[in-house]
Order: C-alpha cells, then sequence, then structure tokens
C-alpha cells in the first residue's frame, strides 16, 4: 500500500524489471484511483477537476441509471447486469494475465479501446494477483475495503501486506475519517436551491448565519487558524432554532438534503454543467455531524486568514483516533510498516492500536556514507501553501 501517485508508479515499474529479469510468474493488479481510470473523467473537460467525493457520486450516478443514462464501459464489463465479467472483459483479463505486471496506463489503453472500464477491470484482475498496488485507501477505509478487495473474495487473514512510507499512517489514518465544510460551499449551496428552486432554503440561511457567527466569536478570542472545539449540540440547537424546527426533525431534513443534492446535480447534468452539488455536500457534511459519535472525534470552527488578509471560515470533524481506521491491520495474516524515519515503536503500536504480541521491530544502517551527503538549502522558497 502506497500514499501517493508517483510511489504507486515506482512499485509498478519495479514489478515490471523483476518480471522481465526473473522470467517469474505472478500476476499483479495496480489499483489506481476510479477518476484516474475513467475514460470519460479523463475525454470531458466537466469532469477534469471534478473533486473525488463529487466524482463518486457521478460515477455511482451513473452506473445506477439515476443521472438519466447509463455507463457503457461499465456496462459492457459485467455480463447481463450482473456481478460477473462479460466474455469480453474476462478476455482481455486473461491477456493481461500473460502479458504479466502491466502498468495502469497499458490497462487504461488495452480496455478504453475495447470498450471496457479500466477501474473494473482491474479491480476483476485483483481476484486472480499474486500482487495487489493501491493506496492506503484500498485497506483503511472499509467501504473501499469491502467494495474492493472484499468483492474481488479476498479476506484480510489471507493478506500479507506492506504499508509504504508508514511513518503518515497516524495522520493519514485520521484524515480520512475527517470532515470540513467552509462558509463558501454553504453560500454555494444557498444558491443551488435558489437556482433550481428547491426546499430546504430556511436551514441553510440558518447554518450560514450560525457558522458566521461561530466564526466571528472565534476570531475575536482566537485570531486565525485556530481550531476552537464546539459540543456537537451547539451547531444543531442554533442552526434548528433559527430555522423554525424542531432540533428532532434536522436527521430528516439533512436526508431530503442528500436527495435534493443529486437532484441538483441531474439537473447541471441537462445544462451542459459540471455534476457538481454544493447541497450534497452540505448533507453529507451535516451526517456526519449528526452521525459521528464517540471520544474518537471531535468538532471544531475555524477561522482562516489568507495572505491578503482576506478571511473565509470553516466547520470541522476531526478523527483523533486514528486507530478507528488501523485496527484491520491486525486482521491480516501479516504486515509490515516501513519508512525511512520511522520514530518510535511503542508509539505506532499504540496510536494505531496494534497487536503488541504480534510486533516486531528491525532497524537497517543506512547503505550511504556521510561523507557523500550534500545539503543545500534555499531560503527564498517556502513551502506555505498561500505563496506557491
Amino acid at each position: 500500500m502506497v500514499r501517493t501517485k508517483n510511489q504507486l508508479e515506482i512499485y509498478s515499474r519495479e514489478l515490471k524489471n523483476i518480471k522481465e529479469h526473473s522470467k517469474a510468474a505472478f500476476v499483479a493488479s495496480i489499483l489506481k484511483s476510479k477518476r484516474e481510470m475513467c475514460p470519460f473523467a479523463i475525454e470531458d473537460p466537466n469532469l477534469a477537476n471534478l473533486s473525488y467525493r463529487d466524482f463518486l457520486q457521478y460515477c455511482k450516478g451513473l452506473k445506477s441509471g439515476v443521472l438519466g443514462g447509463s455507463c457503457k464501459y461499465y456496462d459492457r464489463t459485467y455480463a447481463d447486469g450482473g456481478w460477473r465479467p462479460s466474455n469480453l472483459a474476462q478476455n482481455i483479463i486473461d491477456r493481461i494475465r500473460r502479458f504479466g505486471p502491466v502498468m495502469p496506463e497499458e490497462v487504461y489503453s488495452l480496455c478504453r479501446s475495447s470498450g471496457l472500464c479500466p477501474y473494473e477491470v482491474t479491480r476483476i484482475l485483483a481476484k486472480r494477483a499474486n500482487v495487489i498496488i493501491g493506496n492506503y485507501n484500498y485497506v483503511l477505509v472499509e467501504t473501499v475495503r469491502n467494495s474492493s478487495l472484499g468483492r474481488a473474495g479476498i479476506h484480510m487473514r489471507d493478506v500479507n501486506c506492506v504499508f509504504d512510507e508508514a511513518h503518515s499512517l497516524p495522520y493519514y489514518a485520521s484524515g480520512i475519517l475527517s470532515s470540513e465544510l467552509s462558509l463558501r460551499s454553504i453560500r454555494r449551496a444557498i444558491r443551488e436551491v435558489k437556482r433550481f428552486r428547491l426546499d430546504g432554503l430556511d436551514i441553510l440561511r440558518a447554518l450560514h448565519s450560525v457558522t458566521i457567527s461561530l466564526g466571528k466569536t472565534t476570531y475575536k478570542m482566537y485570531g486565525s487558524d485556530y481550531e476552537h472545539i464546539i459540543p456537537k449540540e451547539l451547531l444543531l440547537k442554533e442552526v434548528s432554532t433559527k430555522a423554525g424546527i424542531d432540533v428532532k426533525e434536522l436527521p430528516n431534513a439533512i436526508d431530503d438534503f442528500a436527495v435534493l443534492g443529486e437532484t441538483v446535480r441531474r439537473m447541471r447534468i441537462k445544462v451542459g454543467s459540471r455534476p457538481v452539488s454544493y447541497l450534497a455536500r452540505c448533507a453529507s457534511f451535516l451526517s456526519d455531524w449528526v452521525n459521528m459519535d464517540g471520544s474518537g472525534h471531535v468538532r471544531y470552527i475555524r477561522v482562516e486568514e489568507n495572505a491578503r488578509g482576506r478571511k473565509t471560515i470553516r466547520i470541522g470533524i476531526k478523527c483523533i483516533d486514528p486507530s478507528l481506521a488501523t485496527r484491520v491491520i491486525n486482521e491480516m495474516r501479516s504486515t509490515i510498516l516501513m519508512s525511512g524515519t520511522l520514530w518510535n515503536m511503542d508509539y505506532y503500536i499504540d496510536v494505531l492500536s496494534l497487536n503488541r504480541s504480534r510486533c516486531r521491530s528491525m532497524e537497517i544502517p543506512n547503505p550511504f556514507p556521510p561523507k557523500n551527503r550534500l545539503i543545500l538549502v534555499d531560503t527564498a522558497v517556502t513551502t506555505r501553501f498561500e505563496e506557491r
């Protein structure tokens, strides 16, 4: 498992080199993201810069037909609308298996020319693969794990897994279970409701007003870039009061938002616009706000200020317990966490909730002589996002 696209490509090339030099017979499935392997996303300008969240909803809607059509690539990949690969898909998969490890670009080209979904073909291939390469999400995110590895009949108890750059696991695992909503997204959701004449304007206006009020208080007390912790109930009570509804009615209203959000997506597609829905984004965030319970999450509000002094407000849910995502590691047959910057074994065992009785550590000396090291510092550049 890798963290970035560049790392995925490095390991993909290494597998090809192993195959060419050793002549070993093995099958590899290299799982890039759905968007990176989708012919529509690559060819349609309206989908090119779509957020991954919006793309997944678009893909889901296209496959199910709720967006007014169907996905021709997906339909040709499976037989009779089921989970069994079509004859054409099976022929392509057999060709890939005979070739040995192939780069994702080669799989894409082969599938695209045959009218098949490259992502689904790669996922089917995983069932027969000896080696699978993908990003952390394929293991750490339960829904992704079930839809990819689970559907391929792969059980965690049979998996030997390697996490590259494992020093980033705690931060990454927390990030995938966290969520944030900006004031700008709320404003755009309000514009969507007005434009398409949908219900829910009172609640969105209340959310907008409460967010501004809490943001002003936070900025006055703590300044910018400070995550001020707020109770879950505070936002819900303030929004329901301003909207003139009972707080118990909010969950149903949020569910209605989700449905209306997909309506917005369909309407945008009809007029040739990008299939984004800020209303659906607000619904998703509010659903997380209501349903994410326990001590593993905190809720906050933060005011950001850029170099020009312009301010924006964000409300968020932050996961402070990475083990909510990483406990699955204990289910695997074996796992290697490797990195050049792992610093304390006990820290990772505790934070990731690993089974201590199964853990062993090994430190390998740096093979490069210190005299070969050259360190250059350019003080004229910075990694600060606002100044890039």
